[in-house]
């Protein structure tokens, strides 16, 4: 249905090319999708024709604001102000700013002030409140009291608001208890509108967090919060899987209770399976437990044709240990041994020098065993 109608959107854009309105919802539909150059790219050919079209400038500063690009952001503000001062997004736009670049607490006030008005757009009041969040000395307390705030109104309360709360109390603040309590009161009294994928393994995340705590594999005394972390997500930790992959060393205490309930064949949105989000995110450990669990030690990677030439790829002369750690793992789990001309080219020094050894290495273990058989 989405991509139906982006169609029939791009469709009339390209027959009414001069109706620029038609531009600007184009290129807020593209940035609400997450295609941010698109929304850009979009928003610079209008301009061009259109130089003077304040909405599409607000748009326009709004994402230089999104990538903290406020030098390009002011200078677009400052066409606003001239063309149209009273916009209410250029006014939000220069308040996010200002919490980044000048926090005060007369500041945090007046966020606060505009977040519990109803009569500001959702989307305004949802600005600023992330402003606030992560405004410099803005405390736990005032977090926790904008969330109830955002939570208590039916506009205001989304799934989203709840995940990112929840992240912060679990793992930030370290209190998987407390995160696990916040997102059950809240599913509770907003029944099933709240328990998307996200949530839901952050629920699952907590209560392996507390597992982790009574005792560092699973048995009879972390049996319930297993059981618990289970079921919110049905049985299938592959999510969770994908999360803890991607947050090491934060996430690592759960690695030892995924050994059942994930799919290692399967891939996530981005065509990723859990061992290859593993190798992108260098974490040996989550490596080795997919592998030992049945993870393919060969599978293609992003767009790579296998994990060892993904790992080969990764453009980083840092993590040394991991990169070894994994290559060596996917060697001792069955990888074909690939990559020597490359690893030992004199242009890539760092390979050469750290993962170069355990490729020749293997190479030698498997010619042997090849003459021996």
């Amino acid at each position: 249905m989405r991509d139906t109608a982006e169609e029939l959107r791009d469709e009339f854009v390209g027959a009414n090319p001069d109706d620029y309105t038609a531009s600007f919802v184009n290129a807020r539909i593209s940035w609400i999708l997450g295609n941010k150059m698109r929304a850009k790219s979009i928003g610079e050919a209008v301009l061009r024709r259109h130089p003077q079209f304040s909405s599409m400038l607000v748009l326009m500063a709004s994402l230089a604001v999104e990538d903290k690009d406020y030098e390009h952001a002011q200078k677009l503000l400052d066409q606003v102000d001239r063309l149209q001062p009273d916009d209410l997004w250029a006014y939000i736009d220069r308040l996010v700013m200002e919490a980044d670049l000048a926090p005060t607490r007369s500041l945090y006030k007046e966020l606060r002030a505009i977040m519990l008005n109803t009569e500001f757009p959702t989307g305004a009041r949802q600005s600023v409140y992330n402003a606030a969040r992560f405004m410099q000395g803005t405390t736990d307390a005032d977090r926790d009291e904008l969330f109830a705030a955002m939570m208590g109104k039916p506009d205001t309360a989304k799934d989203c608001v709840l995940a990112n709360q929840a992240i912060e109390v679990i793992e930030f603040r370290g209190d998987a208890k407390a995160g696990a309590r916040l997102i059950e009161d809240n599913l509770r009294r907003s029944s099933a509108c709240m328990a998307t994928p996200l949530v839901r393994v952050l629920l699952a995340e907590a209560y392996l967090l507390q597992a982790a705590r009574i005792a560092r594999r699973p048995n009879a005394k972390n049996a319930t919060m297993i059981r618990e972390a289970k079921g919110a997500l049905d049985g299938d930790l592959t999510g969770l899987a994908h999360r803890v992959a991607q947050r090491s060393p934060l996430l690592d205490p759960i690695v030892p209770f995924l050994k059942d309930g994930v799919d290692r064949r399967g891939v996530d949105d981005a065509a990723r399976t859990v061992v290859c989000d593993a190798v992108a995110a260098l974490n040996p450990l989550m490596v080795k437990e997919e592998l030992d669990n049945g993870a393919n030690p060969n599978s293609a990677c992003d767009d790579s044709p296998s994990l060892i030439n993904r790992l080969l790829m990764t453009a980083t002369v840092q993590h040394v240990p991991e990169r070894q750690s994994i290559l060596r793992s996917l060697l001792e789990h069955g990888a074909p041994v690939e990559g020597i001309d490359i690893c030992a080219s004199n242009s890539n020094k760092d390979c050469t020098q750290n993962l170069l050894p355990i490729l020749k290495e293997f190479d030698a273990k498997r010619a042997q065993t090849r003459v021996t058989l």
